[in-house]
């Protein structure tokens, strides 16, 4: 009873917390000095076209469910799909509500307890499956630049970005080999020089072994050809919610523009790991589609929209997870600090 009665008073006390930033939030945005086209965003968000809205949305969530299949095809674990899937969804609300992506170790920690090479493994699959991630957006880009981008908008320097990205994939690529191919060699030595010194490093030897062990999975048994596919399929969805997201607001249907908005706002991401990407998403959108000429204030409202839906989805699909996994909040903020989901656990 004691338990249940703190636990209200945490609840209550977040939530006045909550209430009184959102009066903060509304008393500035009255208060302060604003520019005049800002004034035309909510006439802007409120006209916006539901068919192209449910679309977005059904687009965000095919894009969920296609991460978490690769997910669960890299990962040649004992986890269930569904499993998988509720794992996928909780970490990416861990991004979303928790800052420095928090919610690759969640997912980390709880996927290794069905990895013979545990949180090391879990850890390298999840940089494997991050990796065919930002490979297939930089194909997107180089693509979108060398093709799909009209002469009318294209920039001085786009021989010049595409050949930086390629270079940059391809050192990517080699660097990888190179930590597949020597990682052994690596864990040797490890083992030899501790043997030579009278202390046991045989533990941070296994951990090498397990995390180049994550990283040669991807390429057995069929499962990248099976993992790049997807990969193509998940950003060529991502970028259809773009571009629905654009016509919801009546926005020409530039699908370059779409797949640009996209690789910008995975840069913001990766360059300003805040949580859920708040202010870098909404300047990348805000410049990709600037750059097609379309006026701040519309490329502004996009930008919130797009960012609350995929938030929001983000959120409601995480929830499902925790309660589909039996963890709450503490748990998860726990997860992303220790890596156990309860004060008691074992690690």
């Amino acid at each position: 009873m004691h338990k249940q009665t703190e636990r209200y008073k945490i609840l209550l006390s977040r939530a006045s917390s909550a209430v009184l930033l959102l009066a903060l939030c509304l008393v500035l945005w009255f208060l302060l000095p604003r520019p005049p086209e800002l004034a035309r965003l909510p006439g802007i968000i409120a006209a916006t076209d539901p068919l192209f809205l449910g679309l977005m949305l059904l687009l965000i969530g095919t894009s969920a469910s296609l991460r978490a299949l690769r997910l669960h095809i890299i990962m040649q674990g004992g986890q269930s799909l569904a499993g998988t899937f509720h794992i996928a969804n909780v970490g990416t609300m861990a991004n979303s509500v928790l800052p420095l992506r928090a919610g690759e170790f969640c997912m980390a920690a709880l996927l290794a307890k069905t990895l013979p090479g545990g949180a090391a493994e879990a850890l390298s699959k999840l940089l494997a499956d991050r990796l065919l991630d930002l490979l297939t957006v930089g194909g997107f880009f180089i693509a979108t630049l060398s093709l799909l981008i009209p002469s009318e908008h294209a920039a001085q320097g786009n021989a010049g970005a595409v050949i930086s990205t390629a270079l940059a994939l391809a050192g990517i690529v080699t660097a990888l080999a190179l930590v597949i191919a020597c990682g052994p060699r690596l864990a040797e030595r490890i083992r030899t020089t501790g043997r030579r010194l009278g202390k046991n490093l045989d533990p941070l030897a296994a951990t090498l072994d397990a995390a180049v062990e994550g990283l040669r999975s991807l390429f057995r048994k069929g499962v990248f050809l099976r993992a790049a596919g997807l990969s193509l399929c998940i950003w060529g969805v991502v970028s259809l919610s773009f571009l629905a997201g654009m016509l919801m607001l009546g926005l020409p249907g530039n699908y370059a523009c779409a797949v640009l908005a996209m690789c910008f706002t995975i840069a913001g991401l990766i360059t300003v790991p805040a949580p859920a990407g708040l202010g870098s998403v909404h300047g990348a959108i805000v410049i990709a589609l600037t750059l097609f000429a379309v006026p701040f204030e519309q490329a502004l409202a996009f930008a919130i929209i797009y960012h609350a839906l995929t938030t929001a989805v983000s959120i409601v699909l995480g929830l499902i997870g925790l309660k589909s996994l039996k963890l709450d909040f503490g748990g998860l903020r726990r997860l992303a600090r220790t890596g156990r989901a309860s004060p008691d656990a074992r690690a």
